[in-house]
């Protein structure tokens, strides 16, 4: 599937009002595959996926995915009250990311979207969310999802205490610096209001002390959200802590700022 140019413009949407709703997108993602993996009939939905597959790609070959996606809006219109602009979004999301959806022999993304388009009038259902979204947009995007998922994982793993929190803390650092490219200290909105945002999901999930010194850039960020996460139990020793850190950072100078006993910090 190619990518937008000047003349098709205007079949691609802007992703300014996805980024607030990324956060709601793993569990409507969750939902979306629930609903579409159980059996599913055209008489339930009410939409004939063999027409739409005929009159827009002269074949059957759309009608599986079609009846996936006709059977979620039902889902949505008949069974939902509430939320729907962001399902909407997910749905629209997964629509443009997944391949089995946003992919189609000889067929660009605003012609692919025509058919889903389709699905959505007929059921009066997500009809001005169904579209293309902008490439660089959705790539903002995306890192919004992952970073949520990221999140998700590591609020769990500090929860649990598991054998995960290393792993997970280090791929959310890895995650957030890599967001975080291009948004000045300055820029309080959009995209980049949506990443800080995540300090106000870190103090409600993780109940940290001081978030504000977890979102920095400078080369203790990770040494400190493992602190001040209290990954490190009481009944974890130092010898224990330094190896990890030498591990992390690959410290071969024992008088590494990095240190723990450099690292101020308190035990509650």
């Amino acid at each position: 599937m190619g990518g937008e140019d000047d003349g098709e413009e205007d079949d691609y949407v802007s992703g300014d009002n996805y980024y607030f709703s990324v956060s709601t997108f793993l569990q409507y993602e969750y939902e979306f595959n629930r609903v579409t993996s159980e059996s599913s009939s055209s008489k339930e939905h009410d939409v004939d996926c063999n027409q739409i597959s005929n009159d827009k790609f002269s074949s059957k070959d759309f009608s599986d995915r079609c009846d996936k996606v006709a059977n979620y809006l039902h889902y949505i219109k008949h069974k939902i009250k509430d939320d729907n602009d962001n399902r909407c979004r997910c749905l629209n999301y997964l629509l443009n990311t997944k391949t089995e959806f946003n992919t189609y022999p000889n067929k660009e993304c605003p012609d692919l979207f025509k058919a889903y388009e389709d699905i959505s009038d007929k059921l009066d259902t997500c009809k001005s969310n169904i579209t293309c979204i902008k490439k660089e947009d959705l790539g903002k995007i995306e890192k919004l999802y992952y970073l949520n998922e990221a999140m998700k994982k590591l609020e769990k793993s500090i929860e649990e205490n598991d054998e995960h929190i290393y792993t997970n803390a280090e791929n959310f650092a890895k995650l957030y610096k890599n967001a975080m490219i291009g948004c000045p200290n300055e820029d309080i909105e959009g995209y980049c209001k949506a990443i800080t945002d995540l300090e106000v999901l870190c103090n409600h999930h993780v109940q940290t002390e001081n978030c504000a010194e977890i979102f920095t850039s400078f080369g203790s960020w990770f040494n400190t959200l493992l602190i001040k996460n209290k990954i490190f139990r009481n009944n974890m020793n130092e010898e224990v802590i330094e190896q990890f850190f030498e591990h992390t950072y690959e410290i071969k100078d024992r008088d590494s700022n990095y240190r723990l006993h450099n690292i101020g910090y308190h035990v509650t």
